[in-house]
């Protein structure tokens, strides 16, 4: 049996089966609705997924014109944040997160991007401040004994 022919096969056998679930999702989705701080026209703000990790940008989807937004391919085991922008205007209006898509879990929706709450990454930066100062304090004590 050629190459070719046990291609072939092996790619009929996985039309016609399936292909494993292991193999077919490796991604997710996160959506929801920012309307409390966004006005409308909506077409005016966007929603872009940012690596928490790293903080790197990964994609940026515009908000339709119910204020509603669906960021697909969001790739599993790892924190994003969401964050509402104005492109037009370069600013990020508030951030919302971290949300991890799971296999057991691909799909986050009703999410709201609500502004009045302190974004998580406040929180650990405020918190990794904290942490330093206090640092900081213990050392002077030590040294000053």
């Amino acid at each position: 049996m050629s190459v070719q022919r046990i291609i072939a096969v092996s790619l009929a056998l996985m039309l016609a089966v399936g292909v494993p679930s292991s193999l077919a999702q490796s991604t997710g989705t996160l959506s929801g609705r920012s309307t409390d701080e966004s006005k409308k026209p909506y077409a005016d703000y966007a929603v872009q997924l940012r690596d928490a990790a790293t903080g790197q940008v990964l994609t940026s989807v515009p908000l339709d014109s119910t204020g509603a937004f669906i960021v697909k391919d969001v790739p599993l085991g790892k924190p994003y944040l969401l964050e509402l922008v104005r492109p037009s205007k370069k600013m990020v209006v508030c951030t919302s997160g971290p949300y991890v898509v799971s296999a057991d879990q691909t799909a986050k929706t009703n999410i709201r991007l609500d502004c009045g709450r302190v974004p998580a990454v406040a929180w650990v930066l405020a918190a990794a401040a904290g942490t330093a100062g206090l640092v900081a304090i213990v050392t002077r004590s030590a040294s000053q004994e």
